[in-house]
């Protein structure tokens, strides 16, 4: 059975399925998001990964109920991976070989870069919904951005594997991201009008900026 959970305002217990405090009218919903967080496991971190493609839908909604960071952090470690494998890969095909420890520091800096940009987009998107009257939280925000990488994963993986067989196809590679870059546009209005209730229209515009500011980073990162 549910734990009661403990309003911060008033001290009372209330009983689990109150998203409001009944006895003074607090929202709980923060609450209840971050007990719901705790429980989550890494095997339900990889499946919501895996549903954000199969069931996308449904997924997005779960995720924006309850956000979290570790999701996110992965999928962007993995495009930091990929794109490290990109500078490998060109440097190698001018004659230039990058042993493991430059290679790690590649790594780490293009981890450090996507995750900055991560957070910087998810802030700006946030703000900016804030300002049109969303009710979304940061942490739904950087969730619902997060997760939408996944499909952009995808496109960079094929992209390497391109490069791989000629290095200097660059152009071919940046054709094949472009239908999974719409796709993680799809899925990011799709969290953040579930998150924000505002018109479906504004989360459409707010995720094309979004991943047009983060298509630059990573022209300038690739």
């Amino acid at each position: 059975m549910e734990k009661p959970i403990r309003c911060p305002s008033c001290r009372n217990l209330v009983p689990s399925g109150y998203f409001m405090c009944p006895y003074c009218g607090t929202d709980l919903r923060l609450i209840i998001r971050l007990r719901m967080r705790l429980r989550l496991k890494m095997k339900d971190i990889i499946k919501r990964m895996r549903d954000v493609v199969m069931k996308p839908k449904s997924t997005m909604q779960e995720i924006v109920a309850v956000p979290d960071y570790l999701g996110p952090s992965l999928i962007t470690l993995v495009l930091a991976l990929f794109l490290s494998m990109r500078y490998v890969i060109i440097s190698s095909s001018l004659g230039l070989i990058i042993g493991l420890y430059p290679f790690l520091v590649i790594l780490f800096l293009n981890v450090l870069i996507a995750m900055s940009i991560w957070f910087i987009i998810s802030a700006i998107i946030n703000w900016i919904f804030r300002l049109f009257g969303g009710t979304q939280t940061f942490d739904q925000t950087a969730a619902a951005i997060g997760y939408s990488l996944v499909p952009i994963v995808f496109g960079v993986f094929l992209g390497t594997l391109t490069l791989i067989g000629n290095p200097m196809s660059g152009g071919i590679a940046i054709a094949i991201l472009i239908p999974f870059v719409i796709w993680s546009v799809i899925l990011c209005s799709i969290a953040l009008y579930y998150a924000s209730n505002l018109p479906l229209i504004t989360c459409v515009l707010a995720s094309i900026l979004a991943f047009l500011i983060l298509a630059f980073f990573f022209f300038v990162m690739s």
